[in-house]
């Protein structure tokens, strides 16, 4: 297996969560923000810390998904856009992601309210937010 430095374990991590932040955001400014945030809260949790190669925390403290709960508006610039294809099941269950996304932005729902939400519901919610 190839060794990577811990800067190239960063911006491997730092893509990953950019990803992760365009499926849940469709400005491309706030995603980058948001991934910026999420790599900062990882590294604040030490996940960078070890040795690269070691296993890697699976699981930080926090609510079920391991996020923390919410920290209030973070008074981003509005959405604008839509990602093409549209929204896979949106009345199925939301995303980790979108849970984790909300409860970045507000204390205004618990966790398990959020869950009990359909995708669309989050996602609208989040545009709300963030609009």
């Amino acid at each position: 297996m190839a060794q990577f430095t811990k800067t190239e374990v960063r911006r491997i991590s730092f893509l990953s969560l950019l990803a992760s932040a365009a499926e849940v955001c469709s400005d491309p400014d706030e995603a980058y923000s948001i991934a910026q945030d999420w790599l900062k809260q990882m590294e604040d949790d030490g996940f960078f810390d070890q040795e690269v190669g070691s296993s890697r925390p699976t699981q930080r403290s926090g609510g079920r998904n391991g996020y923390s709960s919410g920290r209030g508006s973070n008074g981003r610039s509005s959405r604008s856009g839509s990602r093409g294809g549209g929204m896979r099941d949106p009345d199925g269950p939301p995303s980790d992601k979108q849970v984790a996304f909300v409860l970045r932005l507000t204390d205004e729902y618990s966790e398990d309210e959020l869950y009990d939400m359909t995708k669309k519901q989050v996602s609208d919610l989040i545009e709300a937010l963030t609009g």
